[in-house]
């Protein structure tokens, strides 16, 4: 299964432009990861291809090109600077010069806005080369996962006659611009669970779930306790239903660290999906 975040199903768009490009995008990937597991199949990797990725916000200073050993362009991102010079799978990198200076394409390169590019490369037979200069665009945070562990699913111990169930979850990153922040789960029903798990499975009911708070607002500083006890939701679980948990900031509170008043846990967005225990 795989998930990009922000969470925004392609029917949730307005723009009918946007949502052509959502499926462009869902086409792209397709394509990538495909050529993935035919790489790693190539060098006798037939178990399946786990993959996870993640970028925060960001300024783009990547050229977009994926080149094998001997620089020939396996895949262009598109938009990227590569795309915008005309670059296509299959071309021969010859020569990549920044402001004249040529570079080492087996190390990673550090562009910046305003910069000549040369690239020089190959089309069949013909030898090509195309120039321009950088264009930085800015990068939304997102985060890519081709599956979801088995282990990431923690089952209630409570023995239950359903055999469905629910989840809650802090896989997708909350938007900060309605300042939702990350959480990390800490404990259900009294219960500790094993750190770091990103979905949780329940069964029916009412569940209480004890978060801790990620918040990292930015130019704004938090005076948060000495001792960070978390906070407490109770959340009814309905089946095949995903309950995402995000810590909401309220920064008029941001000096107040007793009880930690400057947040409180919320279900920023219920998602359905099926789920057996």
């Amino acid at each position: 299964m795989l998930f990009v975040s922000p969470l925004v199903q392609s029917s949730e768009l307005k723009s009918p432009e946007a949502k052509e490009l959502a499926n462009e995008l869902k086409q792209t990937i397709n394509t990538t990861l495909s050529k993935i597991t035919e790489l790693e199949r190539g060098v006798g990797n037939d178990n399946g291809v786990s993959l996870f990725l993640q970028q925060d916000a960001e300024a783009i200073s990547s050229l977009g090109l994926v080149l094998s050993n001997n620089n020939k362009v396996l895949l262009v991102t598109p938009q990227s600077q590569a795309d915008n010079l005309g670059i296509e799978s299959g071309d021969q990198i010859l020569a990549l010069r920044i402001d004249n200076k040529l570079k080492d394409l087996s190390t990673p390169l550090q562009l910046t806005s305003g910069q000549a590019i040369s690239v020089q490369f190959m089309r069949g037979e013909q030898t090509k080369t195309v120039s321009g200069n950088i264009a930085l665009t800015e990068a939304l945070a997102w985060k890519l996962q081709t599956e979801i562990p088995a282990n990431q699913d923690f089952d209630e111990v409570e023995i239950r006659d359903e055999k469905v169930c629910g989840r809650i979850s802090k896989f997708f990153r909350p938007p900060e611009s309605r300042d939702y922040y990350p959480v990390g789960i800490n404990q259900i029903n009294g219960k500790t669970i094993i750190r770091g798990r990103e979905i949780v499975r329940l069964s029916p009911g009412k569940h209480v779930i004890k978060l801790n708070e990620y918040i990292i607002p930015r130019g704004l500083k938090i005076r948060r306790p000495i001792r960070i006890k978390g906070k407490l939701i109770e959340i009814d679980v309905e089946p095949n239903k995903t309950y995402h948990l995000a810590a909401k900031f309220d920064s008029s509170k941001r000096l107040k660290s007793k009880d930690e008043q400057y947040w409180e846990p919320i279900i920023w967005k219920v998602s359905d999906r099926s789920c057996e225990l």
